[in-house]
Parts: C-alpha cells; sequence; structure tokens
C-alpha cells in the first residue's frame, strides 16, 4: 500500500482539516479526492482502513492505576486492556494479549505438524497396502502411530481449551 506525505502551510491543514472533519477525517478526504482525480469509481473508496471508533472514559487515579497494572501484566496497553474487557463483556468473545495470541499460534503451528505427520502416514500406510493388494483399501491402522498422534492432538486440544478458558475466566465479571 502505498503512503503519500504532503507539505502544507499551517493555515491551509486548519482548513483542510475543518473540512474533512464532516468528511470522515483526514485520511477518508484524501483517499477519497485521490480516488476522484485518478478516475476510479467507488469501489476504491470502500476499502476501509478506519480505526475502531474511540470511547473515552474517566478514571479516579486509583482504578486508572489498577487498569495499568493489570494491563501491564498481560503486556497490553491500558486502551488495550479496557477494550478487551469491554469486547468479552459485551461480544462474549475471548481477547489475547501478546502472550496468548503466541501461544495460540505455537498451538496452531503445532496441530498443523501433527496434521501433516498424519497426512504423510496415511499416505506411506495406502502405499504400503497398494504394493501388497494392489488394491485400495478401505481403512487402514498403524495402532501405535494413531495411539501416539491422538494423544499428541489431544494434549494440544487440551491445551488450548485450558488457554480459552483461562482468558474466559480472566475477563469474567460478576454479574
Amino acid at each position: 500500500m502505498a503512503i503519500f506525505n504532503v507539505r502544507l502551510s499551517d493555515d491551509l491543514a486548519a482548513r483542510f482539516d475543518a473540512a474533512a472533519c464532516g468528511n470522515g477525517g483526514r485520511s477518508a478526504l484524501l483517499r477519497r479526492l485521490i480516488t476522484e482525480a485518478a478516475g476510479q469509481g467507488e469501489s476504491e473508496t470502500s476499502f476501509s482502513t478506519r480505526r475502531p471508533a474511540k470511547l473515552t472514559v474517566r478514571l479516579a487515579e486509583a482504578d486508572l492505576a489498577a487498569v495499568a497494572a493489570a494491563a501491564a501484566d498481560l503486556h497490553m496497553t491500558p486502551n488495550a486492556w479496557a477494550g478487551a474487557l469491554i469486547a468479552r463483556r459485551v461480544a462474549e468473545r475471548p481477547a489475547f494479549g501478546p502472550a496468548g495470541q503466541e501461544a495460540l499460534v505455537s498451538i496452531a503451528a503445532e496441530l498443523r505438524r501433527i496434521g501433516v505427520n498424519l497426512n504423510q502416514m496415511a499416505r506411506a500406510l495406502n502405499a504400503q497396502a497398494q504394493d501388497r493388494t494392489g488394491t485400495r483399501p478401505a481403512r487402514l491402522h498403524d495402532p501405535l502411530a494413531v495411539e501416539v498422534f491422538r494423544l499428541e492432538v489431544r494434549g494440544h486440544a487440551d491445551a488450548l481449551g485450558r488457554a480459552i478458558a483461562g482468558n474466559l475466566t480472566y475477563w469474567d465479571v460478576a454479574r
């Protein structure tokens, strides 16, 4: 994505910002003007680069300190922490900080690796069976290998369940 930088006088910038205020802001108005100048239709302006809506909350110093401490524990900003709390309460979805997201990515990578191994094992077993019979069997089993992978998948699935349950519990508040 290209970025355009423009130097303007302070007066011109202030007048443009005033005009942009009623048109979705500086970036939105610039995108619309550039799209129109390039002869593009409205489809280009439908591309959304908008930030989420902003909500301002005023807190007592002690509450702000508590929010900042809780956010720091999760390596989040106070704004991100408050947004996650609201998302959990309103949308009933988990909200992970950077460490939680890294853990989920790690679990997903492990499950993907196991899936690749299972796929390779199934191909090898099918090829081996075809060599013996010349036809493809309906089902093949290598009990030891299947059990090893089953336990590994179960372990990662349990870890994922614990991560999500722990996250949901963290954000739960008494109703």
